[in-house]
């Protein structure tokens, strides 16, 4: 949601209305741009301030011919009516104006006042704008005719009062102004009425009527929208399922936002319009509502319109409403609905293994330097291969912690490289872990360099120095050992080792393609202390400038990377500014422009043989990354010897989840959940937090136990985006919206939130249904009898049964 809003003031304090001979002075002053909340706009316009003010940005000094755009509109009054009558009047087309504030003249005789309305999109064509502010004034006769030109300035005033902190929707506040603009008698059939849709029109196609002739089109609908006008509708079932179409045929007044709602569903169902305006004139006569002219000017406009159904999160307040998109398919469809076209092609559990034996023997005799992928299932036994590996490797694990479970486990002569040490001094720890999250990875090491030559203790303790020289006598060892050795994804990335063997235990995508974000900001604390005065300012401005939501490619900046690096050390930047300047790609985020997304793509090692071992691998990604040199088994097709059971009536994303969790604890039978990390205090016992999605892999503490996983992990969509850059998957800014719509994935028919490109779609549930399947395998089903409860609308094709 917008929260700031640019206006311009003159920032010089008035104890009154300033004289007329004043005027022109005031105005030269008015030059000053600012972006402000509606609080603090509040505060600026009364006293001790009482700045004047105008609602425009001006290219130049203020006048309607250097208008340039514009964020909020004010309306003036100076006789014959209320504060409370403009906001109750306003409050009858379902707006509720922003900020009240009362000029020096106003009297308790005589009310001056003047009410902003801030609206949530930047107006930068000056036609629309007058059409908007004309519309308004017709709104309201009694209001200054005058103040109605685009470079208009206002004086500031004595008191004001927020009367609502969140702007207003543009769309909405145009489609209640239309309304408004509805002859007497609700018709809406003359080509002058067209005429005035300009409006409407110009905002959401951006071409103009020309002349009373032209006619206009609704906007283009689906082909299901216009058969249900022929068919018969269950009314009843709909009473059933969408408690605020029941509440209004039983006569709980509602207001015009959900009015509107309900009719853009209502005109698309055969005499439902009809029964709209029977239900309310009913209600009317019997005095349990009190629906005016411009309630029921709703109907012809929505009609004329031709509307899509109005999503029920969109209006309805009831959460049980938002489970359904509209009233169609809140009959015409079952929610989380789930049709199998065609049944998988199980294998045993013995056959399973005797494949995955004989294919991972040929990866380990092999001479080539391929990619070897193995995808199979969690539990099949993979970690316990590893441990008795014959052959001298590399085993890359995800976590430390990981890889020293493994290492107990382990059959033959190995050994790990270290973790960073945990010092005894806590400035030394959150230094080293400040240079993790800048990006000064060589600088960590060098730090532990520095506190082990501390020999006479001067800066450091003695155990710490004893600590920094265990973990480089141990880094030395690991850079010269022949055997065995057990390291982290992240490291065997870094860090080319003597074998000519590398196996994940798991799957490194997540390092091999890092997505990492930083501050523009962290840019200016490097632009003049350390006389960056050009580079860092063209960087600065070219990112201040490219538009949100739009991926770029990152430029060659000319720029000393190992200057950088020292300046970075010595400055307070709290982000990843380094890791940019290695990066692919980029993108700005539109909730806050101040924070850039980018991606950096790692490689595997080319000299050596590469093999993955996971359940959850995407096979495709890897083959779009490294083309032929990929080979690979999936054996996702064993029989488990558990029970999933999916739930899928509900999506349980996070926003989901928000609105309803406490609808899933009541069915949750008991067990143990593993769940999103936000949710883990509420599901979750509290020794099990730290285990959730995302942090799955490896753990063993439910094999065998009944559990309850519950969510559907959506990433960022920027996340989607900059992965399918780096895969080489070819998309434009139109591809790039989701929408939730009924599609065919590995053989199954279900409802979704996705992308209509279909490789965007694919990417994005293969990264979902990866964290759902780790979640799911901490039961390890395929070799015991738990049972995992499944609550997230993507289906597994390993679940046994869905529940909807």
């Amino acid at each position: 949601m917008k929260e700031k809003f640019t206006i311009t003031i003159d920032p010089t304090p008035q104890k009154k209305k300033p004289a007329i001979n004043t005027i022109g002075t005031i105005s030269n002053r008015l030059t000053v741009v600012t972006a402000m909340t509606i609080t603090d706009i509040s505060k600026i316009l009364v006293q001790p301030y009482s700045y004047t003010w105008s609602p425009a940005v001006f290219n130049s000094s203020r006048s309607n011919n250097t208008w340039v755009q514009q964020e909020v509109f004010a309306l003036d009054f100076d006789s014959g009516i209320t504060p409370d009558e403009v906001k109750s009047r306003f409050n009858k087309i379902g707006i509720t104006p922003n900020l009240f504030y009362s000029t020096f003249s106003d009297t308790l005789e005589k009310r001056k006042f003047r009410v902003l309305i801030f609206i949530d999109e930047t107006i930068d064509d000056i036609e629309f704008r007058n059409h908007i502010i004309q519309s308004l004034m017709e709104l309201f006769p009694e209001c200054d005719k005058h103040c109605k030109d685009p470079g208009r300035m206002f004086f500031g005033g004595l008191l004001s009062e927020v009367w609502n902190p969140d702007p207003i929707g543009l769309n909405n506040l145009v489609d209640s102004l239309l309304i408004n603009k509805i002859p007497a008698d609700h018709r809406i059939s003359t080509k002058q009425y067209k005429k005035r849709l300009f409006l409407l029109y110009y905002y959401k196609s951006k071409r103009k009527c020309a002349d009373s002739s032209t006619e206009i089109s609704g906007p283009d609908l689906p082909e299901y929208l216009s058969k249900i006008k022929r068919n018969l509708f269950d009314w009843d079932k709909c009473k059933d399922r969408v408690k605020i179409f029941n509440d209004f045929i039983e006569g709980k007044w509602l207001s015009h936002p959900e009015l509107f709602g309900l009719a853009t569903n209502l005109q698309w169902i055969n005499g439902g319009l009809k029964k709209m305006k029977e239900a309310m004139e009913k209600y009317n006569q019997l005095g349990l509502t009190n629906y005016s002219i411009n309630n029921f000017k709703i109907l012809p406009y929505v009609r004329y319109m031709e509307y899509q159904p109005q999503n029920l999160k969109n209006f309805s307040s009831n959460p049980e409403d938002h489970e359904h998109t509209n009233l169609i398919t809140a009959v015409t469809e079952v929610r989380g609905h789930v049709e199998i076209i065609k049944p998988p092609e199980w294998i045993s559990l013995d056959e399973g293994r005797r494949l995955f034996n004989n294919y991972f023997e040929l990866c380990l005799k092999s001479n080539e330097r391929k990619i070897y992928i193995c995808k199979v299932p969690t539990g099949i036994g993979k970690t316990e291969m590893l441990t008795n590996l014959p052959i001298n490797t590399t085993i890359a694990l995800p976590t430390h912690d990981l890889k020293d479970e493994v290492s107990q486990r382990m059959n033959t002569s190995h050994i790990v490289t270290p973790e960073i040490p945990k010092f005894g001094k806590p400035q030394l720890n959150k230094h080293i872990k400040n240079l993790y999250t800048v990006g000064l990875y060589k600088n960590v090491y060098q730090q532990i360099q520095m506190i082990s030559k501390d020999a006479t203790f001067k800066f450091n303790n003695k155990s710490d120095v004893e600590l920094a020289n265990k973990f480089l006598n141990e880094l030395n060892r690991c850079d010269a050992w022949n055997g065995t050795l057990l390291t982290t994804h992240k490291r065997s990335l870094l860090k080319s080792y003597s074998n000519d063997t590398l196996i994940f235990d798991e799957d490194p995508f997540n390092s091999l393609i890092e997505i990492k974000q930083f501050k523009i900001s962290d840019l200016f604390k490097l632009e003049f202390p350390f006389g960056y005065e050009s580079n860092i300012s063209k960087i600065r401005d070219y990112l201040l400038k490219c538009p949100a939501e739009v991926i770029a490619q990152t430029p060659t900046f000319n720029i000393d990377i190992d200057k950088l690096m020292i300046d970075v050390s010595e400055s307070k930047i709290t982000s990843n500014v380094l890791g940019f300047f290695k990066s692919l790609y980029f993108i700005k985020s539109s909730l806050d422009q101040n924070t850039i997304h980018y991606v950096i793509k790692n490689t595997l090692p080319t000299d050596k043989k590469i093999i993955i071992l996971s359940a959850t691998v995407p096979i495709k990604f890897y083959q779009y990354l490294y083309g032929d040199r990929v080979e690979y088994i999936d054996l996702s097709n064993i029989k488990h010897q558990g029970t999933i059971i999916q739930h899928t009536k509900l999506s349980c994303s996070r926003q989901g989840l928000n609105k309803y969790y406490g609808k899933i604890l009541i069915q949750l039978n008991g067990e143990q959940v593993l769940t999103l990390k936000d949710f883990s205090e509420i599901f979750s016992t509290d020794d099990l937090l730290h285990i959730h999605f995302g942090n799955c892999e490896g753990f063993d503490v439910f094999k065998g136990k009944n559990i309850n996983v519950v969510g559907t992990p959506h990433f960022n969509n920027i996340v989607y985006l900059l992965y399918g850059k780096i895969l080489g998957i070819e998309f434009n800014t139109l591809d790039t919206s989701m929408k939730y719509q009924m599609i065919e994935w590995k053989e199954r028919k279900f409802k979704f939130n996705t992308f209509n490109h279909e490789e965007l779609r694919d990417l994005q549930l293969t990264l979902i249904e990866s964290q759902i399947l780790q979640a799911v395998g901490r039961a390890r089903t395929l070799i015991t009898d738990a049972t995992v409860n499944l609550y997230s609308n993507l289906p597994l094709l390993i679940s046994n049964e869905f529940r909807y």
